[in-house]
């Protein structure tokens, strides 16, 4: 599909403008559907950074577009596709729109995160889970604060704690948590439903950029979760997927996304500069090689060409 003129995200929502479309079958189809996002996103893009709504409306128009389950299984729905397309969609929609790059980004992120110390049950678990039902993930884990303290009480585990980022989480189906079992100096990973009482988001996200991708603070109270659900966990024993030298992954994996996005930011402002200047920006008539156009300027030019 091509976005033959501007539409806002509502008038998107509206419309259903891939309903009936095919998925893409190529990572460059995949590519072409986010640039479509993209322009859909820019349209009002400043409009709704300042008012600064939750938003599940731009999080429905990624799970409209297919994008969400990019990284899903192909027997699942998904598109099978790797990181390398991943980056590339995430640099696209930030292109759009900075804070829905970050989302779309930090959603690839813990959705595969389960690959780093999940059972092979629970990697496919999650993954038909979240692929089937085009599910949208969260997460409350950061090392700037202290980690969740978790209790052992028989054939569960119970978090308590807060964190002070929980990037996505409040637009999320699901959200990750990590925390510490009490007594040990284990850590343990689990996936839980974003909406539920145990989890209190405080809406105090008031930042200077990024502002909608809903990065407040949030309380988890007593979250139960099945020790089975305990990530890499087997009769409560932690038994990997992979050996632990696989985790390093983590850090590369999710510093290459905000590179992405910051990227994507760059490229979009520069895109925004061009056409502000081919239709607004008059040329500077005092300059002894007087232009017509100001895009005709030398020292335009120099900077970011035509």
């Amino acid at each position: 599909m091509t976005i033959a003129e501007s539409i806002t995200v509502q008038e998107a929502l509206a419309s259903s403008p891939w309903a009936g479309q095919p998925r893409p079958t190529t990572a460059q189809g995949w590519l072409d559907r986010a640039a479509d996002v993209a322009a859909i996103l820019a349209t009002d893009a400043v409009e709704r950074d300042r008012a600064q709504a939750v938003p599940a409306a731009e999080v429905q128009l990624l799970k409209d577009s297919g994008l969400t389950t990019l990284l899903g299984p192909v027997e699942h729905g998904g598109a099978g596709l790797t990181w390398e397309t991943a980056y590339l969609v995430i640099r696209e929609i930030a292109s759009g729109d900075g804070s829905i790059g970050q989302l779309i980004g930090y959603h690839y992120l813990w959705a595969w995160a389960v690959r780093l110390v999940g059972t092979p049950d629970q990697v496919a678990a999650v993954e038909e889970l979240y692929t089937t039902q085009n599910l949208f993930f969260g997460g409350a884990v950061n090392p700037r604060d202290h980690d969740l303290s978790i209790r052992d009480e028989g054939d569960e585990i119970v978090y308590n704690g807060r964190k002070s980022f929980s990037t996505g989480s409040k637009v999320s189906d699901l959200t990750v948590l990590e925390g510490i079992l009490e007594g040990t100096d284990q850590h343990i990973f689990a996936i839980v439903p974003s909406q539920q009482e145990g989890i209190a988001f405080h809406d105090d996200w008031d930042n200077l950029g990024q502002r909608l991708t809903e990065s407040g603070g949030v309380t988890i109270t007593d979250v139960r979760v099945p020790w089975a659900a305990a990530a890499g966990y087997v009769d409560k024993e932690f038994a990997p997927f992979e050996p632990l030298h696989y985790a390093t992954l983590n850090l590369p994996t999710i510093q290459l996304v905000f590179a992405s996005f910051y990227l994507g930011i760059a490229e979009g402002a520069l895109k925004t500069a061009t056409a502000y200047t081919r239709d607004h920006t008059r040329a500077w008539p005092y300059g002894g090689d007087d232009k017509e156009q100001a895009r005709d300027e030398w020292y335009l030019l120099e900077g970011y060409g035509r």
